[in-house]
């Protein structure tokens, strides 16, 4: 049978805990996030964007779904 399949995302377990996978993409974004932001202070870029927490949380959005399209979904 030709059938098509789609990749779902399973939800990931750790010691008997069930967590969704956007859980575990949130964190990790968050946390990529945190470095890139480090980076940017840190070479003075900062003083560029007029709303610099702003671009922090919009970072954390672009790496949550990337981490979402490229790593939970494959």
């Amino acid at each position: 049978m030709n059938e098509l399949s789609f990749s779902m995302p399973h939800e990931l377990e750790f010691g008997g805990i069930y967590f969704p996978p956007l859980l575990l993409t949130c964190a990790c974004g968050y946390l990529l996030a945190l470095i890139t932001s480090k980076f940017i202070v840190n070479r003075k870029w900062h003083r560029h964007f007029a709303g610099y927490a702003l671009v922090e949380i919009a970072i954390a959005a672009v790496y949550v779904v990337l981490l979402n399209k490229y790593i939970v979904w494959s």
